[in-house]
């Protein structure tokens, strides 16, 4: 994701699933850093998300999701 590439992702918003993850959150940080508002979602792991979102600043922000219970 290089500016070089034409991908203009400013003003733009990506949603990532898993975001606490190792993936996860390496795509939340590589999509920040393009530019783009994130949201996240993450299922257990709220001391990460808040490090995340706090590593990462204002654009960056994670929702906690749960397992639906049948």
């Amino acid at each position: 994701m290089t500016s070089g590439a034409g991908m203009h992702f400013r003003g733009r918003v990506a949603l990532v699933t898993g975001g606490t993850g190792d993936i996860g959150r390496s795509v939340v940080r590589r999509l920040a850093a393009a530019g783009l508002q994130v949201a996240f979602t993450f299922h257990q792991n709220q001391e990460a998300a808040d490090q995340l979102a706090a590593e990462l600043g204002e654009s960056v922000r994670g929702w906690p999701v749960s397992e639906n219970k049948l």
